[in-house]
C-alpha cells in the first residue's frame, strides 16, 4: 500500500496532469500531509480515509458505467473502501469495481496507471454500522470493459446499474469535468 511519500508523488504527478485541479485537491493533499501509514486508509479514521473508485467506459468509449449506492441513494461510479491487504490503490480501485459489477478484474482495460480524477466528499452519518460523518478522499482510475453491457451488480452495495452516454455526463453537475476528461483524451 503506498505510504504518504508514494501518495504525495502520485498526486504530484496528477497536478502535472491536471493543474486546473490544484482548488480541488487541496483538501486530499491537506489530508495526506496530516496522516501516514495505516491511518490513510482505515475506514475507523473517522477525520477521514482514502477510497478507491474505477469510471469504466464501454468498448466503445461513448459511455460510462454508473451504480446506484445503496446507502447514499446516488449514481456512483463503482468504488469503495481501500483495503490494508490491497498491493496498492489502483489493485483495491479494480477489486472494488469487480466486486460491485461482477465484471472480472482481467476484463478491465486499465488506460493508465496514473490517477484519473480525485474527490473528496462527506459520507452523512451510518447509524447502522455506527459510523459519524466523515470524508472520502477518493482516487479513481479509467478503465475500459470490453465485455457485454450487462453487469451482476452486488445488491449489497447497489439497487441498479445503468450506462450513460458521455453526452448526458457532459451536462450532469457531478460527472461533467470527468466527461470532459475522458472526450479531451480524445
Amino acid at each position: 500500500m503506498q505510504n504518504k511519500l508514494q501518495l504525495q508523488s502520485l498526486l504530484s504527478d496528477y497536478l502535472v496532469s491536471y493543474p486546473d485541479q490544484v482548488q480541488r485537491a487541496s483538501a486530499l493533499l491537506e489530508f495526506v500531509n496530516t496522516f501516514d501509514g495505516d491511518d490513510l486508509y482505515l475506514r475507523t479514521n473517522f477525520t477521514g480515509h482514502i477510497t478507491a473508485s474505477a469510471y469504466i467506459l464501454n468498448s466503445s468509449r461513448t459511455a460510462m458505467l454508473l451504480l446506484k449506492h445503496k446507502f447514499l441513494d446516488r449514481w456512483l461510479q463503482p468504488g469503495g473502501h481501500v483495503e490494508l491487504s490491497d498491493e496498492s490503490i489502483l489493485a483495491g480501485a479494480q477489486r472494488e469495481a469487480s466486486e460491485e459489477t461482477g465484471i472480472p478484474g482481467t476484463e478491465l482495460m486499465l488506460e493508465s496507471e496514473n490517477i484519473f480524477d480525485i474527490d473528496s466528499h462527506p459520507i452523512p452519518e451510518n447509524k447502522k454500522k455506527g459510523e459519524p460523518a466523515h470524508i472520502h478522499h477518493d482516487i479513481a482510475f479509467l478503465y475500459t470493459y470490453r465485455g457485454p453491457a450487462a453487469v451482476n451488480i452486488d445488491i449489497e452495495e447497489s439497487t441498479a446499474a445503468k450506462w450513460i452516454s458521455l453526452p448526458d455526463l457532459e451536462i450532469d453537475p457531478m460527472f461533467g469535468k470527468v466527461a470532459r476528461k475522458i472526450k479531451s483524451m480524445g
